[in-house]
This record gives structure tokens, C-alpha cells and sequence, in this order.
């Protein structure tokens, strides 16, 4: 989904408390690169809820927007982890 605004917020569920968020926004063909201010390129370790916000045009489900709904998480194991792949269902 091209023009979609990635965010990564630390799970505090699963101990992330000192995590800060990531966003990235994807580009045309999906891909996307995540940033952490003010530390740069990337998503520190530590576990994840991700949701996606897209503006004008594509509607998707409220759930993918909302941190306390979104079925989307990732763990970040290790720095330079790369090749996440989410997929948005109704």
C-alpha cells in the first residue's frame, strides 16, 4: 500500500517501557524505511504494536489504526532486522 504512514509503538504489555516509536511511510511499492528520533534509521529492540494511517483515498479498518486494537505487532530482535512484511485483512 503505497503512501501508508507506518508507526511502531512500544509494546509496555511485553516490557518495551523505554522504547521510543518509529515511523516510516511507505513507498510505491511497499516498501518502507522506519526512523526513530533522534537516534536515526531503524527501530530500537523491543516489541511493537504497528499501526498504519493512510491519508485520502484508501480506506482501511479502524482496528489497524488504533494501537490498543491493531493486530499488528513485531518483535525487533536485533539492529538492521530488515524484511517485515504486514498484511491488512478486514
Amino acid at each position: 500500500m503505497p503512501g501508508a504512514t507506518l508507526c511502531f509503538i512500544p509494546d509496555i504489555t511485553k516490557g518495551n517501557r523505554d522504547g521510543l516509536q518509529a515511523t516510516g511511510q511507505t513507498a510505491e511499492d511497499g516498501s518502507f524505511t522506519l526512523q526513530t528520533y533522534p537516534h536515526g534509521d531503524g527501530a530500537m529492540v523491543g516489541s511493537y504494536k504497528v499501526i498504519c494511517i493512510v491519508f485520502g483515498g484508501i480506506a482501511i479498518p479502524q482496528k489497524y489504526r488504533n494501537p490498543t486494537q491493531t493486530p499488528l505487532a513485531v518483535d525487533v530482535k536485533e539492529p538492521g532486522a530488515d524484511h517485515l512484511v504486514f498484511i491488512l485483512t478486514d
